[in-house]
């Protein structure tokens, strides 16, 4: 199995080499396979991040799969899944922000909260009703 370093994911040192290799074993094994490019990240789920950014934090599977961004946080499978500049953006649910490339500073809450959103700045939304039919990943 191969550790993922303090560059690679962004763990914070440790005062026992043990514990921090321990730490740096689960994430690498929770994350599937997480990026290997920035730091400070923290990613979670089947190919959740991308390959670069620096603080950002994506939980479900294939949540921020493209981003290099800023100070991003995605929770919910596909959650700012095309995002790959944009930065300080918030996705919570399912598909939220899913098709968002270099918008920033916006904020979805539901599941395909601003789906479409690509290059907008600074929205903020929560769908209400039933979600809509999703194409999927592409």
């Amino acid at each position: 199995m191969k550790l993922q370093t303090k560059e690679t994911i962004g763990t914070r040192k440790t005062r026992s080499a043990k514990a921090g290799a321990l730490i740096a074993g689960l994430l690498w094994a929770s994350a599937g396979g997480a990026a290997t490019e920035g730091s400070s990240n923290n990613y979670f789920g089947t190919d959740a991040g991308g390959s670069g950014g620096t603080f950002n934090s994506f939980f479900g599977a294939y949540a921020g799969d493209s981003n290099t961004g800023d100070n991003n946080t995605a929770t919910g499978a596909d959650a700012l899944y095309s995002n790959t500049s944009g930065m300080d953006n918030t996705a919570s649910g399912a598909h939220a922000l899913y098709s968002n490339t270099t918008g920033s500073y916006n904020m979805a809450s539901g599941t395909a909260a601003l789906y479409r959103n690509t290059v907008g700045f600074a929205n903020s939304a929560s769908p209400m009703g039933d979600p809509p039919a999703l194409p999927g990943r592409q």
